[in-house]
């Protein structure tokens, strides 16, 4: 009769383990889309800050009658998103 060979399972601490860095992987992974994303969202809130802003800095110079303080407010948004940009 010839003879049974064990059967090798894995052994249960070392499916814990390896489960627990694959849950690692995944939380750091997501942690980053996440971070990500909120850092999208800050810029487009700051690019609206900054469009309001300009917009009712325009309105206050412009009620002096002041025609020198008029801002062109698509030129100052343009500056504002690339200032290195020729004209």
């Amino acid at each position: 009769m010839p003879a049974i060979d064990p059967i090798r399972t894995r052994d249960p601490l070392e499916s814990a383990l390896d489960r627990i860095q694959e849950l690692k992987a995944r939380t750091t992974e997501k942690l980053d889309e996440a971070m990500s994303v909120v850092s999208r969202n800050l810029g487009r809130e700051e690019a609206v800050e900054a469009e309001n802003g300009v917009r009712d800095l325009g309105l206050a110079l412009s009620g002096q009658d002041a025609a020198v303080h008029r801002l062109d407010h698509s030129r100052v948004l343009d500056l504002i998103s690339d200032p290195f940009e020729d004209a």
